[in-house]
């Protein structure tokens, strides 16, 4: 649990965007490696799963596209959370 951080719902994610998904604003949130001011407390609480799911191993081609694949995942995963 994060102290004094309530976790967003992440199925109302498209409802508080007017409907449509933010897929791009998931994304970056997912890989942390983009400074985003997302909670109200102003500090970063998540890892940096972009460079995590690289699995330790060099930046290569072939390692970014891999955490790439991951987060997109990811971001399908949670888009099919929405409630209707």
């Amino acid at each position: 649990m994060l102290v004094g951080l309530e976790p967003t719902d992440l199925t109302q994610l498209s409802k508080k965007n007017g409907g449509k998904f933010p897929a791009d604003a998931v994304y970056r949130a997912i890989d942390g490696r983009d400074e985003i001011s997302a909670h109200h407390l102003g500090t970063r609480r998540m890892p940096l799963w972009g460079l995590d799911f690289q699995l330790g191993s060099p930046c290569t081609a072939e390692t970014e596209a891999q955490a790439c694949q991951r987060i997109n995942e990811l971001v399908r995963y949670i888009e099919a959370l929405q409630q209707r």
